[in-house]
């Protein structure tokens, strides 16, 4: 299933097999003729990504990935240091 991983069914979306072409119509019908279904996967899909990419959250990620990355440096850099190899 394609999006399984981002998509929680039920909840902010309707996974289904890709190439399942009824299951795909069923749900389409599903969302378009239930207003609750559609409010409800609307909201928790708008407040999930809120979360997951505001402003701060991405930040926050791009600083972590930025400090890891900081020190996979100093260690290569202690590694070859500890080796006595020149560090160009």
């Amino acid at each position: 299933m394609i999006g399984a991983d981002v998509v929680e069914h039920g909840r902010t979306g309707i996974v289904f097999e890709v190439g399942n072409a009824s299951k795909l119509a069923e749900s389409l019908a599903s969302v378009l003729h239930d207003a609750d279904l559609r409010d409800r996967l609307g909201r928790a899909v708008r407040g999930s990504v809120e979360e997951s990419y505001s402003l701060q959250a991405v930040a926050g990620r791009c600083v972590d990935l930025y400090d890891k990355l900081l020190d996979l440096g100093r260690r290569d850099r202690a590694n070859v240091e500890a080796r006595g190899e020149k560090h160009g």
